[in-house]
């Protein structure tokens, strides 16, 4: 599974957005972030590579975060990688895309430590790099969502995604119907 397989949902937003540019609206006191969308959904951190990321033993600025065993992570992204290459590091989820965003960029630029989800994807030495796919849903289907695309992914690749450290929370699973209305927005 790659970012891109993340199905649209036809009449809700969807957008692909660079890590960088979350991040840097941090250093701003009052960050615009009325483009983000202020409504439920799922996004996806992905890093297109061609070869296997270097992982830093710390967390760099993301000061909150726990970090990992740096050959764990190398094995797990390359087992992660064996049955079929993905760029996919991190799928989260909010009730509020905007508020769950600005909390992931927040956290990595270690101003807060309200996000602990991904907090692995931050040992990746060029993860500002990394895009992100937004993709909103209908309100109360957030964490069927991301449920269907964790286990997805699982089913693609044995694992959950690199900074995903834990599966689909219960047994909700919304899987959206394929639609090719959609026109993704990129802000980059």
């Amino acid at each position: 599974m790659r970012a891109l397989d993340v199905p649209a949902i036809c009449g809700y937003y969807r957008g692909i957005y660079s890590l960088c540019e979350l991040f840097h609206r941090t250093e701003v006191k009052r960050a615009h972030w009325t483009d983000l969308p202020n409504e439920p959904g799922s996004y996806v951190v992905y890093y297109q590579v061609n070869q296997d990321f270097y992982f830093l033993p710390r967390s760099n600025t993301a000061i909150y975060a726990e970090p990992a065993d740096p050959v764990f992570l190398r094995r797990k992204w390359r087992r992660i990688c064996r049955k079929a290459p993905t760029d996919m590091v991190y799928i989260g989820k909010g009730k509020n895309i905007r508020r769950r965003l600005r909390q992931l960029a927040r956290f990595g630029a270690g101003l807060a430590d309200n996000h602990k989800g991904g907090q692995w994807m931050w040992q990746i030495k060029e993860i500002l790099t990394a895009r992100v796919l937004i993709q909103a849903c209908p309100e109360g289907k957030e964490t069927g969502f991301e449920n269907y695309l964790l286990q997805r992914f699982t089913r693609d690749h044995e694992d959950y995604p690199l900074a995903s450290n834990s599966g689909p929370r219960g047994n909700e699973c919304w899987r959206p119907q394929l639609a090719s209305c959609l026109k993704i927005k990129r802000c980059w």
